[in-house]
């Protein structure tokens, strides 16, 4: 991070509606590079240095099992229970093995109840979330992935969960799928959950 200038900052971001943002020095560095950005005309995303603001917080769903043959084998897949309101950006898979023979497809489906097919969701929202290998031969190291975010974004609840299933095995390939979420501007109030007292 480049140093800055603690007065002059000040002075540029409190003449502007970032001002009202910014109460605290912790908060210049977000401002400094808000002042050396630029927004696209027409559009409210706010371009930094070829990346947007609004990804800056993605995460990863932490898998709850990771198969050790996953994209070899028909019917391999792993689960990854969501515990926070989020929405899905991103899939996609790894290759730790190469893939020979077919074209990997993977769907990665919601689950309204973890660990359970009650009410599943194919393909997330029931046509966007799977990815398709473009070739039937990926090299090791290879990513495969879907950015569904520009398309059609999946909000998930907690308590649900995603489940990556292998539907067309590439031949002795083997990886990891993973899904890149963002959070949600949502409190657990809002669910049917059981505040318990302290």
């Amino acid at each position: 991070m480049y140093k800055y200038n603690f007065d002059r900052l000040w002075n540029a971001v409190k003449r502007t509606a970032l001002g009202r943002e910014v109460a605290f020095e912790k908060d210049l560095p977000l401002a400094a590079d808000l002042l050396h950005a630029r927004v696209d005309e027409g559009s409210s995303i706010l371009r930094i240095a070829g990346a947007t603001y609004g990804n800056e917080s993605r995460r990863w769903l932490i898998p709850a099992s990771y198969t050790t043959a996953s994209n070899a084998s028909t019917g391999d897949k792993d689960t990854f229970p969501v515990m926070d309101f989020v929405t899905v950006t991103l899939i996609g898979t790894t290759f730790t093995t190469a893939g020979t023979t077919t074209a990997l497809r993977i769907e990665f489906d919601r689950r309204l109840t973890q660990g359970s097919d009650s009410g599943r969701v194919a393909m997330l929202d029931g046509s966007t979330g799977f990815i398709l290998s473009p070739s039937a031969t990926q090299v090791i190291g290879s990513v495969l992935y879907k950015d569904i975010g520009a398309v059609a974004p999946v909000d998930l609840e907690p308590g649900d969960e995603v489940v990556g299933e292998v539907v067309t095995a590439t031949t002795a390939g083997v990886g990891r799928t993973f899904v890149l979420v963002v959070p949600r501007a949502k409190m657990f109030a809002d669910g049917t959950t059981v505040v318990l007292s302290s």
